[in-house]
């Protein structure tokens, strides 16, 4: 569907965006995550075409694109911001691309209806923007974007001025119409937990360069750079090193199969620790109440260790108790 072949662009002799490269298939959720300023939305313009590269390729469906104007490639984009027609309702903002596209009366009306009612704002239509809250705005203008049916929609950091309930909530039903529609969507946050629960895969930018790319899953439980698990705070990490088979640290051994010998880190994951309340010699240093679940920091000789859980003990700060970890985890190199 859309494939950058080591794109690159610098502002004001500065580079933005460095040697890029990635495909995303039809249908595709694709997250764009990263910190402020590491070139997320310089990406999306270059996609649109309202940016022109300095070196690579962008094809879509095949077809080399890099040198056509915004307007001759036709990709809706959603900004962070609200963007309508102050004097049209919400019903018209939303047919207005199909209108301008020659659809007929019946299949508008299908169509705008469909969209208002994934959306939860079909009582909305005959409003005008300036009635609406900042929530019902981006509603509507999510809505105007997928109308026409456009294969590929580009949105930058959508839900970033949006309250969390209302912003989770208008993740998962631009999730559910992204599926309906079997849309291909880039997307552009800095929230890593947003990325988990909305992408099918995730490029991970940092400084303008392609830290690392692959499934939520395989970003999160099994990084191939400490860079990557630091910045989706993947869990623990511990150094030491890989001898004959087993990893070697301050917290004991774990199996590293067909792992190479050296210095390494091990990554284990919060979840991945068991606590008990009977004496032991891990001392809790902090609780923090997750609502569903709780954190618990420990503290292992001088190692500190973050756990998360359904704990069905009671726990408190001060007090030793029990862990116990998993046979085996994740190991990556410097």
């Amino acid at each position: 569907m859309l494939e950058l072949v080591n794109v690159s662009k610098k502002l004001d002799r500065q580079s933005i965006i460095q040697s890029v490269s990635f495909r995303t298939p039809k249908g595709c959720f694709h997250t764009i995550l990263g910190d402020s300023g590491t070139g997320k939305t310089t990406l999306l313009k270059l996609i649109a075409g309202l940016e022109k590269p300095e070196e690579g390729h962008i094809l879509l469906e095949g077809r080399d694109v890099t040198a056509v104007p915004a307007e001759g490639r036709r990709i809706p984009m959603i900004f962070q911001q609200p963007l309508l027609f102050p004097h049209l309702t919400v019903y018209q903002n939303i047919a207005f691309g199909l209108e301008t596209a020659g659809w007929n009366k019946g299949k508008i009306r299908n169509q705008v209806q469909a969209l208002l009612a994934v959306l939860q704002i079909s009582e909305l239509e005959l409003r005008i923007p300036g009635t609406l809250s900042g929530g019902q705005q981006q509603r509507v203008s999510i809505a105007r974007a997928l109308a026409p049916g456009n294969p590929l929609v580009l949105m930058d950091e959508p839900f970033s001025s949006l309250d969390p309930s209302l912003r989770r909530e208008l993740g998962q039903q631009v999730k559910t119409l992204q599926r309906q529609m079997n849309l291909t969507v880039i997307f552009v946050t800095h929230d890593v937990t947003e990325a988990l629960q909305l992408s099918d895969e995730i490029l991970l930018l940092k400084e303008g360069k392609v830290l690392e790319s692959g499934t939520p899953q395989e970003l999160y439980e099994r990084p191939k750079k400490m860079a990557t698990a630091r910045f989706m705070e993947a869990g623990n990490l511990v150094e030491g090193s890989v001898v004959k088979g087993e990893f070697h640290c301050e917290l004991g051994c774990f199996l590293s199969v067909g792992i190479p010998e050296g210095p390494a880190t091990g990554l284990i994951p919060e979840r991945g620790i068991c606590v008990t309340s009977g004496d032991g010699d891990a001392r809790i240093i902090d609780i923090r109440y997750l609502g569903k679940s709780r954190r618990v920091k420990v503290l292992v000789g001088d190692i500190s260790l973050w756990i998360e859980g359904d704990f069905q003990c009671d726990l408190s700060i001060g007090q030793t108790v029990e862990i116990r970890l998993p046979e085996q985890i994740h190991l990556m190199y410097s």
